[in-house]
């Protein structure tokens, strides 16, 4: 991690002269203030950055005693700088938090433990290097920093997450010490178009107070406003001390020119230092361009009325050099100026310049060359300090050279939009770094969504040397826009453009970060061992970690096995790397094992120990080889499945049952094999692990078998792709399909079925094949129907019979008996012809399900579930009758509940009184469905026969669902008492009860206005009852994933489709963001406008399945 210090200061700290007195005011703050920050504010070119690069350890010390002590014990205190700088992403609140926790864990010990607790597997700590000392580019002193890659986090997440918890753990820890850190030019944060640091440093009241903060600024109300009683010194109202530390720079800076009288020296100090009112950078400047005219004596310009102030030093210049000519002015520099003002990183180069504006900029460049950075001829070029871009871009008063910053940004992002459009290879790396941005800041939105496409990233990160930093940055920019947008759409209830935009840009980045859970880390380190991967794409694929444990064993065996190759500098990163990935791992047992190994690396300096290599440790602790003949039977054995006892015994399908519990012997068994088999042998067990269908087993036998594997077998199971999840995909499909109207649903269920066809297991294929033809008619229903039942396999055809049972007739349905008859389990066959038959012979159907068990009792259940909407009285009475005979209560009470919605007269009172003789919670939850179909007349009285039956019994799951079925029918007088009942939790209450009982009480309050519901609570005399109310429902809403409690009426409370979404994408996988649309919850929250549904699904198939991502090996990933 490099810490960037502006190049004004690393160029120019050489040169500081001054500022002493500002350090017994620091002091004093620190030992008597009450005040957590302190503000620092000036005009442009007060020194505010040169005074922070100062007190952080730049620069020379003092000479005199006493200011030289004072700034050693304000250097002591000070553990973080951190420098906004505009144009870079250091202005955001992440590469704040980013850098600060860098630092924090280098100079404070015990950090980095709090900081890898706070922020678990959500973000990836990617390790430590060793910085060198400070020279031209601003590098931080001998500063050892972890480098953390806060991925997916947003702005405020990471501010949290990486600065605001980290500290509160590191003092509750124990910390006591206190810190300093040093923030400068807030206001050139401002210039971030997300959330801004400054408002987020004004509320750090919870933090310790033993962490302060000394913060530098422009006196700007957008900034001040934030900080009304902070502790504050304004350097341009501080004009005793601010003229003498000018005239004393002045004073240094002429002292070195030979020639001059000193009196001539001395009135010219005298004058400027006037003029320049305390301003470093305008002495600076005009001392500059004065000394490069200088031949004897001073010049003409110094005998002349000298500048009022930044603005008109430049307005001066650039009437003087630039501006006399006014075709020349804007043909020429004002574009020239224009583009540099607003160029990105390290700047634009003449030859791009040239490029852009289309005209031989040479002159122009050398005339402006005192106002830019950049060497001569060919740059890159930037205006040498923030103040001149802003008087040119955006300074009020400026009414002759103003510039159009936005104009500016749109004519980068034209000629590169330009050049690169058919085939972005053809952009240079500017372009591709800083194209997005530019567009961005032009205002051309449309284009940046266009501009975030599949083949922008290949090219991005092919370019970056496989790395995803540069393009997530990109899909940033506009993630922040599109959340912005997508939130102000919610209100209205009707999300458009802006979600669509903001679920591709959702999938898209969680898929990039997805890119490393797929591989298995003995793949990766056997991978490493035989230099299939080379140094630089091991840590290209270890950016992409999350997981500690993963990190800690790749980072050792880059150690263990490519030692020699690392660099001195390299080796103490990976081994400080891996230290603090083992930290993080919470796997005690693997934590001691890398612990022990790591611990041969810690000297840096010491040989490679060989002893550690993984097949020389292996022969070691190994027992004597198996015999050659006996390794070959046991492949075959596992190969062919016949070692399992009874596998064959009931015929292949029983042996297809057995599929994964086989899957895993297999893995068992190459497991003890691998490393004692024979060479010849290898690719033998190579295969039969590669044909592993259970993904888990599969991955148990490749990591046992890697240390063995050779190069051509790696290269064809070592894959970095985000997880494809068909299933899901093919369900959120054919989800979104069904809340269409059925005319709009062909093109989405046709990629559905395109999906499906893809998923691996036969009866999951043929199941999302089923539900895509359910959502169809005609021809296309009745061709994906056969096309299903075709590829139906026997074993869980009962499955398939219930799905599909309704919708066959005729020719398919004939088929689909035939096919169950081929079934070789007498239950699997009555239960499938039971579905088939439930819709065509109701009668047959019945006759199938009392064969399907041997216990009839659920033969009787199952005809209730499936056919009592389809019978008469007199069958009705007859499953009645079956039913009291039940000796089960369990089986009887959902016989009986199941009943409930058919029974007339006797038969009905008859199953009541049934109900009635039921014990405990049965008895309440089956008499409540029962209050359901109560005659009107009849229903209060049963309904207060419910509430006293749930009021002098224990509360449990069962009251819950009893609560929640007469929820809806209980009137005013009811309902407070059913709510009572609700509300008052039992101190054992396990989640799965809570969440039943919550449900309740969500169902009661469905029921009243807000009114009603305030005067409910007040009636509840005791605290401890509000309380225990209030927090039921707030728990609510914490399940359903809101951040804060919500007290206000829940039935008057949507769940809302974006915020639900929002809060996924933060922290959600590619999987997880498609399982929302498929979710049955997704449909509540409609209905839809037909075109926002479309898009969504062709979002999903357009990212979830087309894209094609770029591995950081630096191969292309498979489809």
């Amino acid at each position: 991690m490099v810490i960037q210090v502006p190049k004004k200061v690393v160029d120019n700290i050489d040169q500081f002269h001054g500022r002493e007195w500002l350090l017994p005011k620091v002091l004093e703050w620190w030992h008597k203030g009450k005040d957590r920050l302190f503000l620092l504010t000036g005009e442009p070119g007060t020194g505010k950055s040169m005074i922070i690069g100062w007190l952080g350890g730049f620069g020379n010390p003092p000479i005199n005693v006493t200011p030289k002590a004072e700034l050693a014990q304000v250097r002591t205190l000070i553990k973080a700088v951190h420098f906004c700088q505009a144009a870079s992403r250091n202005v955001t609140p992440q590469a704040f938090a980013d850098s600060m926790a860098h630092q924090l864990t280098s100079t404070c010990e015990g950090f980095g433990d709090a900081l890898a607790s706070t922020l678990a597997d959500r973000v990836q700590i990617v390790g430590t290097q060793s910085i060198e000392t400070i020279a031209a580019g601003g590098i931080a002193t001998n500063v050892s920093i972890g480098h953390i890659d806060l991925g997916m986090l947003g702005d405020e997440l990471s501010f949290d997450r990486a600065f605001i918890q980290p500290l509160k753990k590191f003092y509750a820890n124990g910390h006591r010490e206190p810190i300093l850190l040093l923030v400068d030019a807030l206001d050139e944060a401002q210039t971030y178009t997300g959330v801004k640091l400054p408002e987020l440093l004004s509320r750090l009241s919870d933090l310790p107070v033993s962490i302060r903060l000394l913060l530098t600024t422009r006196e700007e109300p957008r900034i001040l406003k934030f900080f009304h009683d902070t502790a504050r010194l304004d350097l341009s109202r501080d004009g005793t001390h601010n003229l003498t530390d000018v005239r004393t720079y002045v004073d240094v800076r002429l002292a070195k020119v030979p020639g001059l009288a000193d009196q001539e020296r001395k009135d010219f100090a005298v004058r400027l230092t006037q003029n320049a009112e305390g301003n470093f950078l305008y002495a600076t400047t005009v001392l500059d361009e004065l000394l490069r005219q200088m031949t004897d004596g001073l010049p003409h310009l110094a005998m002349s009325d000298l500048p009022e102030g930044l603005s008109g030093l430049y307005h001066n210049f650039l009437t003087r050099e630039l501006g006399r000519d006014d075709q020349y002015w804007f043909g020429v520099y004002e574009p020239l100026l224009g583009l540099i003002a607003v160029a990105q990183g390290e700047g634009l180069t003449a030859q791009q310049l040239t490029a852009i504006l289309g005209k031989d900029i040479r002159a122009a460049l050398r005339s402006s060359k005192q106002y830019l950075t950049g060497e001569l001829p060919n740059g890159p070029f930037r205006p040498f300090h923030k103040s001149f871009s802003d008087y040119l871009l955006e300074d009020k008063n400026n009414q002759d050279f103003h510039i159009d910053a936005s104009a500016m940004h749109g004519i980068v992002s034209k000629y590169y939009w330009k050049v690169g459009n058919e085939d972005w290879s053809r952009c240079d790396n500017y372009g591709l770094a800083n194209l997005a941005g530019h567009l961005y800041h032009a205002g051309k939105l449309e284009q940046l969504e266009e501009l975030i496409d599949e083949e922008w990233m290949q090219v991005r990160v092919s370019r970056e040397e496989n790395s995803y930093d540069g393009f997530l940055s990109d899909a940033a920019l506009l993630w922040q826009e599109v959340k912005t947008q997508t939130s102000q759409e919610a209100p209205s209830g009707n999300p458009g453009n802006a979600f669509i935009n903001c679920v591709r840009l959702a999938l898209i980045r969680s898929s990039a970060y997805a890119l490393s859970r797929s591989v298995i880390p003995e793949l990766a380190e056997r991978a490493i061992e035989t230099k299939l991967w080379s140094i630089g794409q091991t840590l290209s694929v270890l950016s992409l970690h999350r997981d500690h444990k993963v990190r800690a064993r790749i980072l050792i065996s880059l150690l263990k096995t490519r030692y020699d190759e690392l660099s001195e500098q390299t080796r103490a990163s990976l081994v400080l790397q891996a230290g603090e990935a083992i930290n993080g791992t919470s796997d005690e047992d693997a934590r001691r094992t890398m612990v022990q190994i790591l611990s041969q690396y810690t000297d840096t300096t010491t040989a490679k120990d060989e002893s550690v290599l993984p097949q020389q440790s292996w022969d070691k602790l190994q027992p004597v080889m198996e015999s050659l003949e006996t390794q070959r039977d046991a492949l075959a054995r596992i190969q062919n499945l016949i070692d399992v006892s009874d596998a064959w015994i009931h015929g292949p399908l029983a042996l297809r049952k057995e599929e994964i519990r086989l899957d895993q012997e297999r893995a068992e068994t190459i497991s003890k094999l691998a490393l004692r088999l024979d060479e010849t042998l290898i690719g033998q067990a190579f295969i039969i692990a590669s044909n592993i269908r259970d993904e888990e087993a599969k991955s148990v036998a490749l990591s046992a078998l890697a240390p063995r594997l050779r190069i051509q077998d790696l290269e064809k199971v070592i894959t970095y792709e985000p997880a494809r999840d068909y299933g899901t995909v093919a369900a959120a499909l054919n989800k979104l399909a069904g809340c269409l109207p059925e005319t709009y649903r062909l093109s989405i269920v046709r990629n559905a079925v395109t999906v499906a066809s893809q998923v691996r297991e036969p009866l999951d294929r043929v199941m999302h094949l089923i539900t895509s033809a359910e959502l169809l008619t005609g021809p296309e229903k009745e061709a994906l129907l056969r096309k299903a039942l075709t590829a139906a396999p026997l074993f869980g055809f009962e499955q398939v019979a219930w799905r599909i049972g309704s919708e066959l007739f005729g020719q398919l349905y004939e088929e689909a008996v035939a096919k169950a008859g081929k079934m070789d389990s007498d239950y699997e066959y009555h239960w499938a012809m039971a579905g088939l038959m439930v819709k065509h012979d109701p009668v047959g159907a019945a006759h199938h399900f009392y064969n399907s068990t041997s216990n009839h009792d659920y033969g009787i259940l199952a005809q209730i579930r499936y056919l009592a909407s389809t019978l008469g009285t007199d069958d009705l009475q007859k499953l009645l009758g079956q039913t009291l005979e039940i000796e089960s209560e369990d089986i009887r009470a959902e016989c009986l509940t199941g009943l409930a919605p058919y029974l007339k007269g006797v038969a009905f009172n008859s199953a009541f009184n049934a109900a009635r003789t039921l014990d405990g919670g049965l008895r309440s939850v089956t008499m409540a469905k029962y209050a359901s179909y109560t005659p009107q007349e009849e229903r209060q009285e049963v309904l207060w026969e419910v509430l006293t039956e749930l009021k002098n019994s224990t509360y449990g799951w069962h009251s819950s669902k009893a609560l929640e079925e007469i929820a809806p029918l209980l009137g005013d007088s009811m309902l407070k008492e059913a709510f009572r009942i609700a509300s008052l939790a039992p101190a054992d209450e396990n989640e799965y009860e809570q969440t039943a009982r919550i449900s309740s009480l969500i169902a009661l309050d469905q029921r009243m206005s807000s009114v009603e519901r305030a005067q409910l609570l007040s009636s509840f005399t005791e605290d401890e009852e509000q309380g225990q109310i209030l927090h039921g429902l707030n728990n609510n809403s914490l399940e359903l994933g809101h951040s804060e409690p919500v007290t206000p009426n829940i039935h008057h409370r949507k769940i809302s489709l974006v915020s639900d979404f929002l809060a996924l994408a933060e922290i959600g996988t590619p999987i997880q963001l498609v399982a929302f649309f498929s979710d049955d919850r997704f449909e509540q929250y409609g209905p839809y406008e037909p075109t926002l549904i479309q898009n969504i699904a062709d979002v999903i198939w357009e990212v979830a399945m087309l894209w094609k991502w770029p591995s950081p090996l630096g191969v292309k990933t498979k489809t």
